[in-house]
């Protein structure tokens, strides 16, 4: 967004070469980049004394940077790398396979740091069970596996003892109350919102549906009634928010810069507004 000089704020964009503000001088972000997560695998390693690791990435931006930066900074500290995979973006089953068998050749680096999204983490889990490895490898991942469940559902022992990063968060007070009295016939703004109900409920509404006809045959009908009991807040909810707020409130004193604190001044904001200077109180914000 840096050519047409329109900000941008991200909740979730992690990658290190966005922090470079020659060519993303009008994107900032709620999150730390992946250089932080990096450090903390390194101090991780450092406090239990470990020298000799090996490395995981996904192919793309975050695996493949991600573990660059861990490797450079591994290297100040005298920790070793012993071998480096990639997961290709059209990966097969026996590649995962073949990672394992290559981790395995090195039996004294049983420390594995993972930069690599979440399904992918699931297949290397699974892969490691069929190669009677549970349990054998110590899993030290980013924030792509994080708290979720869904790597490590039917396979807890090969994910046994695993320690993996997140940014520091606590839940946002009050979303829970207004997300669980949420309707699909109120929340209508959202497009999302009633494949998620479809999903959740494990049920269908007929004329909005975008169930497949097999998938709608098998399913309930949905009342628009039933009650979200089994929720736990998204980790992200608070970034998501604080990028809301940041926006809004950079707004908010940019209008009062230019039209009065009053709003006695006649002004059209299409007329004044430029990127530079909202960008300037995008990054001057402040707010509890």
């Amino acid at each position: 967004m840096s050519v047409p000089q329109i900000p941008q704020i991200s909740y979730a964009s992690t990658s290190v070469d966005l922090s470079d503000k020659s060519r993303f001088g009008y994107f900032s972000r709620t999150v730390p980049p992946d250089n932080f997560q990096a450090q903390a695998m390194v101090d991780i390693i450092k406090l239990f004394n470990w020298t000799y690791v090996s490395t995981i990435a996904s192919e793309g931006d975050y695996g493949e940077k991600g573990i660059e930066h861990f490797k450079i900074l591994a290297s100040r500290d005298g920790i070793c790398i012993a071998e480096s995979a990639k997961i290709s973006r059209n990966a097969k089953h026996s590649d995962f396979l073949r990672i394992i068998e290559q981790l395995s050749s090195k039996g004294n680096a049983r420390v594995i740091v993972l930069f690599v999204d979440e399904d992918n983490c699931r297949r290397l889990l699974s892969a490691s069970r069929e190669m009677g490895k549970e349990g054998y490898f110590l899993w030290l991942g980013s924030d792509s596996w994080g708290r979720k469940i869904h790597p490590v559902r039917g396979q807890e022992e090969s994910a046994g003892g695993a320690i993996t990063i997140l940014p520091k968060r606590k839940p946002l007070k009050g979303f829970d109350a207004y997300f669980k009295r949420l309707k699909p016939s109120t929340n209508i703004r959202n497009p999302w919102f009633i494949p998620f109900w479809e999903q959740h409920f494990n049920c269908t509404f007929a004329l909005h549906s975008r169930r497949s006809e097999f998938d709608m045959r098998r399913s309930k009908r949905c009342t628009g009634e039933e009650k979200i009991w089994k929720y736990e807040q998204e980790g992200l909810v608070p970034f998501v928010v604080d990028a809301v707020y940041a926006m809004a409130h950079a707004i908010h004193n940019l209008l009062k810069d230019r039209c009065g604190r009053d709003g006695n001044k006649m002004c059209h904001p299409k007329e004044f507004i430029k990127g530079s200077d909202l960008l300037r109180h995008i990054r001057s914000v402040s707010f509890k």
